[in-house]
């Protein structure tokens, strides 16, 4: 008799358990929300050649320059309950304001000029003016209101370079400025966790994301070729590339329908 009771007891808290867990997580919907992040960003420009680092005559370095920015985000998408797995579809877009400014020497050093290569300062602007991308996210609730998750897609940012040759020594006292507009595509990848409120039709949450390298598209002058020996590309960038990394820590805000 006792253990009858206590199955019948057992079998009438878990139909309970079963529909507060079903009623405090619908089957998803259509989802929309907002972000506010906080950005580090990491620029490097690789010159060619001998001429990595004129002044050290390190033919492996490179310069690079970190600089933290913020993010403000809009996403929409729809979501999926399987169980108590949760699939998610994203597009994300936004904006990142700021600019990365930084100098670097292009100079690739000869030994048939007095040429000073330490005043040959190339200057580099690096500006993200606006970012779209796709997002799928694979959650697993593990209580009723709370979930992980892993995010992973590509991100299409367009980006401003903005070069300028600063030479000031007495053989080639030039200042030149050109600028290029272009897209970069970059798989990015991450994970962070949600919370649910107001009966699983809003969420806070949080998460950390990396967009891997965008390979930056470069305009004629600052790739072009800077040569002692040649008095006609002396004002040359000489870079081989310039790279953008990316990683993100976001506090996100959605609202499902």
């Amino acid at each position: 008799m006792k253990m009858k009771r206590f199955l019948v007891a057992w079998m009438v808290a878990a139909v309970t358990i079963t529909k507060a867990i079903g009623a405090a997580c619908p089957n998803g919907g259509f989802v929309g929300g907002l972000s506010l992040s906080g950005a580090m960003t990491k620029t490097v420009v690789k010159v060619k050649g001998p001429g990595e680092t004129a002044i050290t005559g390190n033919k492996s370095a490179a310069t690079q320059k970190k600089r933290f920015k913020i993010e403000i985000l809009g996403a929409a998408g729809y979501a999926w309950r399987v169980n108590d797995s949760m699939i998610t579809i994203e597009i994300r877009g936004g904006i990142q304001p700021g600019t990365t400014s930084f100098a670097y020497n292009g100079w690739r050093p000869d030994s048939t000029t007095a040429h000073d290569p330490a005043l040959d300062i190339d200057t580099l602007q690096v500006k993200n003016k606006w970012f779209v991308g796709l997002a799928p996210q694979f959650g697993y609730l593990v209580t009723p209101n709370v979930e992980l998750y892993i995010v992973a897609g590509v991100m299409f940012a367009g980006y401003k370079l903005t070069y300028a040759d600063t030479t000031t020594d007495s053989d080639s006292d030039k200042a030149s400025s050109t600028s290029r507009s272009s897209v970069s595509v970059t798989p990015m990848a991450g994970g962070g966790i949600r919370v649910y409120l107001l009966d699983h039709r809003m969420s806070i949450g949080l998460e950390g994301t990396a967009r891997m390298k965008a390979n930056h598209k470069l305009m004629a002058d600052l790739a072009k070729e800077s040569n002692s020996s040649d008095t006609a590309v002396k004002e040359g960038g000489n870079a081989k590339s310039v790279k953008t990394t990316v990683c993100v820590m976001s506090f996100n805000l959605r609202v499902y329908i």
